[in-house]
């Protein structure tokens, strides 16, 4: 028994690390600044959180994994778009190695 408390509340200490950073770090990959940085963390809390919980009556399971869930896909999502633009904004080509003659 004491195993499953354990065991429960560090799954519950996961996901509550999960709601509060993921949110935060979707925004700042986006490289807002400051000030729309937290309201665009607000955003994708209230977003990962309403998408989470739709999920959860629709599909079925824990409305915090779920959540958790949407967060980190909001993170890849982010993640992707910023690499993406990197390579767009840089120009370059890939670099092509130099062989040495002889």
């Amino acid at each position: 028994a004491a195993v499953a408390v354990v065991g429960f509340e560090l799954v519950g200490v996961i996901v509550l690390l999960a709601l509060l950073v993921l949110p935060a770090a979707t925004a700042q990959l986006l490289r807002l600044r400051l000030p729309v940085m937290v309201l665009g963390a607000v955003f994708f809390g209230v977003v990962s959180a309403l998408l989470g919980y739709g999920c959860a009556l629709v599909c079925g399971g824990a409305i915090s994994g779920w959540i958790a869930l949407v967060a980190g896909v909001q993170v890849g999502i982010a993640a992707l778009w910023r690499w993406i633009r990197q390579r767009k904004t840089s120009g370059q080509s890939p670099p092509t190695p130099e062989y040495p003659l002889g």
